[in-house]
């Protein structure tokens, strides 16, 4: 799952949306079963749910570069609920998740109410980036 964060980090920057967006959804699919297969048998650790959480992330940020402001917020909402219940309300990425489900649902419904494009300020996380410490960006 992190090859394919990584890989829609890169994609990203490179503006290959469409593309980026299949990667992370490849890594959340692959994290999620990771996990569900763990928590049967007791073998999800903190790191699997934070990676999970940043699928979540990369998935709603390549969403909104492709305009898909309502499932841009969605995956933000649920990469938050599951960095509040797993790592705190007080973790870096609760918080940066918070803010951009917040900035998602505003720009969703400018979206809905015929207002211009809007600008994407998050960017996806490389896995590695946020493992070392360094908070991700919150839009």
């Amino acid at each position: 799952a992190g090859t394919h964060l990584n890989v829609c980090a890169i994609l990203s920057k490179l503006d290959k949306h469409d593309k980026a967006l299949q990667h992370a959804l490849c890594a959340l699919e692959l994290v999620g079963s990771h996990i569900s297969s763990g928590e049967e048998g007791g073998q999800a650790t903190q790191d699997d749910y934070t990676t999970l959480v940043v699928a979540y992330h990369n998935v709603a940020v390549e969403r909104e570069y492709l305009h898909q402001w309502d499932q841009a917020a969605m995956a933000y909402k649920q990469g938050f609920e599951v960095a509040r219940r797993v790592l705190g309300d007080q973790h870096p990425l609760s918080k940066a998740m918070s803010k951009n489900v917040a900035k998602a649902l505003s720009s969703s419904h400018r979206f809905a109410k015929g207002a211009p494009n809007q600008r994407v300020d998050a960017e996806p996380i490389q896995l590695g980036t946020f493992a070392s410490g360094m908070a991700p960006t919150a839009a």
